[in-house]
């Protein structure tokens, strides 16, 4: 298994990769720092879900199944 990337190497790739566009501004540093953390849990969210067999549902007490809390959590950060 390849080694999942920290919010601080996300976050100097990013820097880097704004640099390059000449995009990059010191003021954007708390927005980088939030991306980075987000793509940081989304990264160890997803090999979770993988490691769990990509269980998508969960039985409810009455019989019937929902939708599995990592996959809504999955989910909500897609939509960030």
């Amino acid at each position: 298994m390849a080694k999942r990337p920290t919010k601080e190497t996300i976050k100097r790739a990013t820097i880097k990769d704004m640099k390059k566009l000449g995009t990059y501004k010191p003021e954007y540093n708390r927005l980088i720092s939030i991306y980075a953390e987000l793509v940081e849990q989304y990264g160890i969210l997803t090999q979770r879900f993988i490691d769990g067999d990509f269980a998508f549902q969960t039985p409810t007490a009455d019989g019937g199944f929902k939708k599995a809390p990592i996959v809504a959590t999955l989910e909500n950060l897609r939509k960030v």
